[in-house]
């Protein structure tokens, strides 16, 4: 006679452990979230090198005015990215090591930076200036890397954030609720192999199991906006 319990014990051994995919998945986000910060950064410096690029004025310290600004949360500053070049910023919170966490103006993209590396801002007019050209750059990205055409307003930054579903992304305006859609996803990808094992392997992982996501995401948006449209004609 088989054992009862040692099946039972091998049906929860088998069970889909959805872990690593999970893992895998904030991976492929933040991934995706640095890439296309890098190609906004890369299109406002093409538009700089277009227009002439900006030149920050050349300071000549004496000895006695050598001391560093007092930062405070809420203050606008400037601050250097990963491409090397310094972009207008604002600091909203400070953490237990004395770090500022800054959002760049525009972009929106949040990171930590020490006091050392915080420069004086350059005023009102280069923030503004910045602002125009980051929602220049993220039109520009939006039309050529997301691939969806959606009816709606969903949002500018789709990458830059975890999708919720059955919430239409808006950045203002009112958005009516769409009825959470009775949709057939596809069927979850095989267990992933460990990340550590081989970079590239982990890299076309996090775009597979990004696309699978985004797919079922977008199918269920997209089912969910016509029934809720057909609803509406049916009053």
């Amino acid at each position: 006679m088989p054992n009862s319990t040692g099946n039972i014990k091998d049906m929860k051994n088998d069970l889909w452990d959805d872990t690593l995919i999970i893992k895998a998945y904030e991976e492929s986000m933040k991934l995706a979230k640095e890439e296309v910060a890098k190609r906004l950064a890369n299109a406002t410096n093409k538009k700089l090198a277009a227009g002439g690029a900006q030149k920050q004025p050349e300071k000549t310290e004496s000895p006695g005015t050598s001391k560093q600004k007092d930062f405070k949360i809420g203050e606008f500053c400037r601050a250097t990215y990963q491409d090397g070049v310094d972009y207008e910023a604002k600091i909203i919170a400070t953490d237990s090591n004395g770090q500022f966490l800054i959002r760049y103006i525009g972009y929106e993209n949040e990171e930590y930076k020490t006091k050392d590396e915080l420069l004086p801002s350059w005023g009102k007019k280069s923030r503004k200036q910045q602002k125009s050209e980051a929602k220049q750059a993220n039109a520009d990205v939006d039309g050529s890397e997301s691939g969806v055409s959606m009816e709606g307003d969903f949002g500018n930054n789709v990458l830059f954030e975890r999708p919720t579903p059955g919430k239409a992304q808006s950045k203002g305006g009112s958005a009516h609720k769409i009825p959470a859609p009775t949709v057939m996803y596809p069927p979850p990808p095989p267990m992933p192999p460990m990340l550590d094992e081989n970079l590239e392997d982990a890299e076309n992982l996090s775009a597979m199991l990004m696309s699978w996501y985004m797919s079922g995401y977008y199918t269920g948006l997209y089912q969910g906006q016509k029934m809720a449209q057909q609803k509406r004609k049916n009053r």
